[in-house]
């Protein structure tokens, strides 16, 4: 059961609330390139699944790429299903939600500390404990932090 309102009645009251409509959006198609885990052993995927128009501020648009979230690790932040939208980059500061890849083979997206010793990549989700990695384990597996996520886009209507 739907509520029939005109449709300049609806124009009107999205203008007035500030809605801004999606044809005024200047956006960049950018590569979702695959999944990655909010948890752990999970194999990386780089193959461009689809394409998602998103709104860019950066000037360097091509370094961005999209993954689909797999798991609960991130949860209440990132939930599994969601779509993270991340800025390729191996520099981050404490506490960014990072894609790391762990010997080449294992993408996650946590949440990544700098310690004198090494890196913590730690889940939202308590019943994750967190990863920790020394100096000489990031050079020899390696662990590469390989983006760090800008945004996150979830769906509530499931398909």
């Amino acid at each position: 059961m739907g509520l029939d309102v005109p449709m300049e009645r609806t124009d009107d009251l999205l203008k007035k609330i500030g809605a801004i409509p999606l044809s005024e959006i200047n956006t960049t198609q950018i590569p979702v390139l695959g999944t990655v885990k909010a948890g752990y052993n999970y194999l990386a995927q780089e193959n461009i699944i689809d394409y998602i128009a998103i709104q860019i501020n950066g000037t360097d648009k091509e370094n961005y790429y999209a993954l689909n979230i797999v798991g609960d690790s991130m949860t209440p932040l990132f939930d599994d299903g969601d779509i993270v939208i991340v800025h390729k980059q191996d520099y981050f500061e404490d506490g960014d939600n990072c894609i790391v890849l762990i010997n080449g083979e294992e993408a996650t997206v946590k949440k990544v500390y700098k310690g004198s010793n090494g890196i913590e990549l730690k889940a939202v989700n308590p019943y994750y404990p967190p990863r920790i990695f020394t100096i000489e384990e990031i050079k020899t597996l390696p662990v590469q932090v390989i983006g760090v996520v800008e945004k996150s886009i979830r769906s509530f209507k499931k398909k």
